[in-house]
């Protein structure tokens, strides 16, 4: 057989591999525009939006902070990942009941390679987690939540304790937050981890890993749950931490470190302080405990049924 029978015979077995990468490139493109030229989504689809969902998972929050404080454009909500990051609706959500603002989440790396969630994460303002879109994002003074822990907290082990963090040493949040003067307002979370009950944890297959989703990071597992519980969600909205008096001087490695450290102990510090105030809160911990009536205040547009504040 000739190499020019050869070579087309090659062609036509590998053409669907070129068809696939050529659209894949398009639509990384488009959603690269898309996450550049993103606005938030109008008040008219995102507060029914907010109340029926938090009517099924309620939740009670705590801010240290004013809620005027919290509506500023240039703050960084650092946050603690739950199981399997379903708390994620709910933070988001919350913040944008209390500041009328959706605050855009910074994405792990792989959510973009994944086709139709990664537009709908978009939609609801996900950027990309490289320093570039990072930046990008804050020269425009949005509003920006981070999860530190990634997906060592998502996936965290059966062994491992439901409420510890997995930051690493991690501190990018903190340098980019310093040399673009955002305020971080550390946020802890709890309830999700509780409903829920890891059975086993399962190896992530490694081919589809390194060769579907294209990601170098080590072998990884996933733990199996299963729900026990219907719980109310707790939160609290921690003292900002200034950036301003460094004046942009994200190489201070020390003074990064130190306000990476700061925000970690103040996000343990409030998990602690929602789990104590919990223990007290038997009635309202069980979620389907008045699900009806707020369902009924729902439907009669009473908005403070599923989201309340407590009282510092």
């Amino acid at each position: 057989m000739s190499a020019s029978i050869l070579d087309l015979v090659f062609a036509v077995l590998h053409w669907p591999v070129h068809a696939v990468i050529y659209l894949e490139t398009i639509r990384r493109a488009r959603l690269r525009r898309r996450i550049d030229t993103w606005t938030q989504p109008p008040h008219w689809f995102l507060r029914p939006l907010a109340c029926l969902f938090l009517t099924i998972l309620p939740v009670k929050y705590q801010t240290v902070a004013s809620k005027t404080h919290l509506a500023q454009d240039r703050l960084l909500f650092v946050v603690n990942h739950q199981a399997l990051a379903l708390e994620l609706p709910s933070v988001l959500l919350t913040i944008y009941l209390a500041t009328g603002r959706l605050p855009r989440g910074i994405m792990d790396r792989i959510h973009p390679k994944i086709p139709l969630w990664a537009d709908l994460l978009v939609f609801f303002g996900g950027i990309e987690g490289d320093v570039g879109s990072v930046s990008a994002a804050m020269r425009r003074s949005q509003p920006l939540v981070v999860f530190p822990g990634g997906h060592h907290e998502v996936y965290r082990k059966k062994a491992d304790p439901r409420y510890s963090l997995y930051w690493r040493n991690r501190s990018g949040f903190a340098r980019l937050a310093v040399e673009h003067g955002y305020g971080i307002v550390p946020v802890s979370g709890i309830g999700i981890s509780d409903m829920l009950e890891t059975a086993a944890d399962i190896p992530f297959p490694n081919l589809i890993l390194r060769h579907v989703l294209r990601d170098d990071r080590d072998p990884m597992t996933v733990p199996l749950c299963y729900p026990k519980s219907y719980e109310t969600q707790y939160m609290r909205f921690g003292n900002i931490i200034p950036t301003g008096h460094l004046s942009g001087e994200s190489n201070n490695g020390d003074e990064v470190w130190k306000i990476r450290e700061q925000a970690r102990n103040d996000v343990l510090s409030g998990l602690n302080v929602m789990i104590e105030y919990r223990r007290s809160d038997a009635q309202d911990r069980a979620a389907a405990h008045g699900l009806w009536q707020r369902i009924k205040d729902l439907c009669h547009g009473n908005n403070q049924a599923f989201v309340r504040t407590i009282v510092a």
